[in-house]
């Protein structure tokens, strides 16, 4: 990092804590949202320590282009590769478990995060993104005068032009569900017959 750049990084990382008690203090006490209707609404927040490593020849560049260098160019998610859709298995743990899921019609496991965290029949998308869904209104298994699935509902979110939906957060989680949807829409399931003697 340059010197510049590290002031970027440190501004960056600043909580405003009061806002966040207001932010909390609104979703329990006026939005409705059923996610936090039993939670305590916080009086303080405390203000969150940064650890950084002291400047030395090792970690601080010299400025070449400041113009560039002082560009914040975002983040970057990513999910873990853990349990993703495989050629043979899907998103199961085995062959047989997805010849099994095709055959009943059961819905892929959706991970949020590594590991076997939640499946995507319970999971509510308007509790894990509060932002995008502040009233617990919206979202994709919620009941609609005209159904719609699933996969339509999130290909929707994806063409709001309200800022809350052009995140790259909540792009990333609702493409993610998307693609498990569909990599479970077809599967090919090779049966063997044995012969009459037994081969």
């Amino acid at each position: 990092f340059t010197p510049e750049q590290r002031t970027i990084i440190r501004n960056r990382a600043i909580l405003d804590t009061a806002l966040y008690v207001d932010m909390m203090t609104w979703l329990i006490r006026v939005s409705g949202h059923p996610a936090y209707t039993d939670l305590t609404p916080p009086e303080e927040c405390p203000t969150p320590t940064i650890l950084e490593d002291d400047a030395n020849d090792n970690n601080t560049d010299d400025t070449q282009n400041p113009g560039v260098e002082q560009e914040y160019q975002g983040s970057t998610y990513t999910f873990t590769t853990s349990n993703d859709p495989s050629e043979n298995m899907g998103t199961n743990r085995s062959p047989q478990e997805f010849t099994l899921s095709m055959m009943n019609r059961s819905s892929p496991l959706l991970l949020v995060r590594g590991g076997n965290y939640t499946n995507a029949e319970e999971l509510m998308l308007e509790n894990v993104l509060p932002i995008q869904f502040p009233f617990g209104l919206g979202g994709p298994t919620q009941r609609r005068p005209t159904a719609v699935s699933k996969e339509v509902a999130l290909q929707h979110y994806t063409r709001l032009s309200l800022k809350q939906f052009m995140r790259g957060d909540f792009l990333l989680v609702v493409l993610h569900m998307m693609n498990r949807i569909r990599s479970f829409t077809t599967g090919l399931v090779t049966c063997r017959s044995l012969g009459l003697g037994g081969d």
